[in-house]
């Protein structure tokens, strides 16, 4: 389960820059709240590192890091899926994080 801090989930309404920045916000929190190791591959996939390079950064192999990469943007995308779907029940004016 991941905490949802409802501060930032996009609402309509919003200006495209409104939401584009609660976006980033959202993913930056999700990679805090990652291990170490997803945390590594993530940064290091959103500076577009090659596979290859990030294998040999972290001392896996590169089909491990396809694997991991693959899963943890599965992970992302249903998690923003569920709150985008739900952004109310998550009380969007109070600052309190609720779980999925």
């Amino acid at each position: 389960q991941i905490p949802i801090n409802s501060e930032i989930i996009s609402l309509p309404g919003q200006t495209e820059e409104e939401a584009y920045e609660g976006e980033i916000r959202l993913l930056y929190q999700l990679i805090e709240q990652q291990s170490a190791l997803d945390k590594a591959l993530l940064l290091l996939y959103l500076d577009q590192v090659r596979y290859h390079d990030i294998a040999s950064i972290l001392g896996i192999s590169e089909s491990n890091v396809a694997t991991k990469i693959n899963r943890l943007k599965k992970k992302i995308k249903k998690y923003v899926e569920h709150i985008k779907k739900q952004p109310y029940e998550y009380g969007r004016s109070t600052n309190h994080l609720a779980t999925i």
